[in-house]
């Protein structure tokens, strides 16, 4: 019995240490670069629900795609510690903001704008399959 409750103990004990050791591990990680892509999801999908017929020339729709514009600007340095090492990654983001720009230039056609925030989804999968 008595080694039962030593073992459970010291189980108990080795959680509690892991736990503690994962947090202060976690502490130590920069969250920008998960910030921005969370941010750049939800701005990619609100621009996704406002391209439909009759919500695309609204200001908020514009808002979102300049939002996205933004933050595009910002993923080399969020995601990279030497831009110059990685030049598929920096062909990726330039192709995304090719396309952001295109579907910020599509104005009130909203067919336009709903094509070009597909092809905005589409340059933020091609990097994802090579760096996710």
């Amino acid at each position: 019995m008595r080694y039962l409750v030593c073992l459970v103990v010291g189980i108990l004990i080795g959680a509690l240490c892991t736990t503690m050791v994962a947090r202060v591990l976690a502490q130590r990680e920069d969250p920008w670069p998960h910030a921005i892509m969370q941010v750049m999801r939800h701005e990619l999908k609100q621009a996704r629900n406002l391209a439909k017929p009759g919500q695309c020339a609204t200001p908020s729709a514009n808002l979102t795609l300049q939002h996205l514009q933004l933050m595009a600007n910002d993923i080399e340095p969020a995601l990279l510690a030497d831009v110059d090492e990685q030049r598929v990654f920096t062909q990726y983001a330039s192709d995304l903001r090719k396309e952001i720009e295109r579907a910020i230039a599509s104005g009130d056609d909203c067919a336009a704008r709903s094509e070009a925030v597909t092809a905005i989804d589409h340059a933020c999968d091609a990097c994802h399959r090579d760096y996710r």
